[in-house]
Formats: structure tokens, C-alpha cells, sequence
């Protein structure tokens, strides 16, 4: 459990426990990590236009970036965590991550499980 404290404290900046967490290893064609929280309560820029992105990207456990907003749709910008890739290059620039077929997947599978998880929720506590 301390891990998990730690965890969140460190990827989520709240000391706060979140919502629910998720987190999904895939292994196939493409290979990757996720790690997401859905905080109790929302960020205070949620509703601003700049808002800072809450996913932070990894390759092979080697930080890229944390403000890239194709990482996730604008309407999940509540949404903090990780994604740590084996399959994307490390010299990754925001016109790789914008064209790249592996991270459209990444991507699509990301948003796909998230939304599961928040539908799981829903049906759960009305």
C-alpha cells in the first residue's frame, strides 16, 4: 500500500487517494505500460484553454515529455499517469507522436480501457 502512495504522489501530485486507478500491460505487436489515476477531485486548470497534461510519456523507462497533448483527447484532460512504450523511438519529436501508427494504437487502446473503466463505474454507483 505504501507503494501505491508513493505512486500517486509522485505521478498524480495529490497526496489525495484518486478515484480509481487502472493499470494495463500489453504485449503483441506493440508493446507497452499504462498506469492511469482518475482523481477524486478535479485539477483546478480543467477548465482552462492551456491546460498542463496529466499523462507523462516514457520510452524504455527514459522520460520524454509531460505536456504532450496527443497523448490523450481533451476531454479525458482530468486523467493522470503514464504510458512507458518498448516500441517507439527515443529521439521522439512532437511531429513522430502526431504521425506515428504505434502511438495512434497506444493511444486508441488507452482511451478505449479508460472509458471502460469510468462506464464500469457509472453502472456501479449511479
Amino acid at each position: 500500500m505504501k507503494s501505491t502512495k508513493i505512486s500517486i504522489v509522485s505521478i498524480a501530485h495529490s497526496s489525495e487517494e484518486p478515484l480509481a486507478w487502472m493499470h494495463h500491460k500489453a504485449e503483441g505487436a506493440v508493446e507497452y505500460t499504462t498506469l492511469f489515476y482518475i482523481p477524486s477531485k478535479a485539477p483546478m486548470d480543467i477548465n482552462r484553454v492551456d491546460y498542463q497534461t496529466g499523462i507523462k510519456l516514457y520510452i524504455n523507462r527514459v522520460f520524454i515529455t509531460d505536456d504532450e497533448k496527443e497523448l490523450m483527447p481533451t476531454y479525458l484532460r482530468f486523467l493522470r499517469g503514464i504510458i512507458d512504450s518498448k516500441d517507439l523511438p527515443l529521439n521522439v519529436s512532437r511531429e513522430i507522436l502526431q504521425s506515428n501508427a504505434v502511438m495512434a494504437k497506444i493511444k486508441k487502446s488507452s482511451v478505449k480501457k479508460v472509458l471502460s473503466e469510468l462506464g464500469k463505474m457509472a453502472k456501479k454507483d449511479p
